[in-house]
């Protein structure tokens, strides 16, 4: 699998070691009208941030 680009600010909402699990959550802003939910299953390890900004283009 590829980088995966996302063109929003993401915050942690959950990670679960004995799940496997991160789950990452964008707000509704300004700019978008509903709130955008990432789910990813088998983590093995992650570094976590703050935030997760998009990068510019």
């Amino acid at each position: 699998m590829g980088p995966l680009t996302l063109h929003r600010r993401f915050r942690p909402w959950r990670y679960s070691i004995s799940h496997s699990t991160l789950l990452l959550h964008a707000h509704a802003d300004s700019g978008y009208d509903q709130h955008l939910n990432v789910l990813f299953e088998d983590v093995r390890a992650v570094k976590l941030r703050p935030f997760y900004e998009p990068r510019p283009t």
